[in-house]
């Protein structure tokens, strides 16, 4: 474990100098960032990725493709110390063309209505909305897995799952791997953890609060800190 300036956006940047080009990448909304897509798209690597909540998508606007589907141009945002250092920030384009497409979810048991999707894959002829909206789905690996082994994927342990994809992360990293082959055993491995039979199972969606035995902080630390010493 680390500590600060360790969180998954960072890690994530360090994993992308393992991508090659021509490498499609499924990442959630997390990383619908302006900064991650033009980097990846720098690399020849295409991205196809949840829009995030805080951008707000106008089907009115940009080049029309479809229904649900439409090219925008998305601008470089301002500069700030806290996001980017300088060199980072001038190395991204002013501005970039980006996909997005809406697709509605209908399959039980799934829970958003709608997802937006954004992607760099810019022609509609090549991939349909169709095609990346099943692109998109198939980033669940526990559903892959279980289709792979031919099982339900209710009947996988998500705990099991991503213990699983961190050990195969180091060696799927390697240069030179048979990912291939190291992918068909990671879903092997991933089918073999099954939870128990837990028919008609449900937990109440309530959060447990136990107040702790310390009393509030109610004046700065400082003067906290000089009653202690007094």
């Amino acid at each position: 474990m680390r500590g600060k300036k360790s969180g998954e956006n960072l890690l994530f940047r360090g994993l992308q100098g393992c991508l090659e080009a021509k490498d499609v990448l499924l990442v959630d909304r997390l990383f619908c960032s302006f900064q991650d897509l033009a980097t990846l798209r720098a690399q020849k690597v295409d991205v196809v990725v949840r829009q995030h909540a805080s951008r707000r998508t106008d089907f009115r606007r940009g080049k029309w493709l479809g229904t649900l589907d439409h090219i925008v141009v998305w601008k470089r945002p301002k500069f700030s110390h806290q996001r980017f250092d300088l060199a980072t920030w001038e190395s991204l384009p002013e501005q970039m063309e980006v996909r997005e497409l809406r697709f509605r979810v209908t399959q039980p048991g799934f829970r958003p209505g709608e997802i937006t999707l954004a992607t760099t894959f810019l022609d509609p002829l090549e991939q349909t909305a169709e095609e990346l909206s099943e692109l998109y789905r198939a980033r669940w690996n526990m559903a892959e897995a279980a289709r792979h082994a031919q099982v339900l994927p209710r009947n996988l342990s998500f705990k099991g799952a991503v213990q699983t994809v961190n050990s195969f992360a180091t060696y799927l990293a390697l240069k030179g791997a048979d990912r291939d082959r190291l992918w068909s055993e990671m879903l092997t491995a991933i089918a073999t953890h099954e939870v128990g039979n837990r028919p008609d199972r449900y937990e109440p969606r309530k959060l447990k609060y136990r107040p702790g035995k310390f009393p509030y902080l109610t004046q700065s630390r400082s003067i906290e800190k000089q009653r202690l010493c007094a």
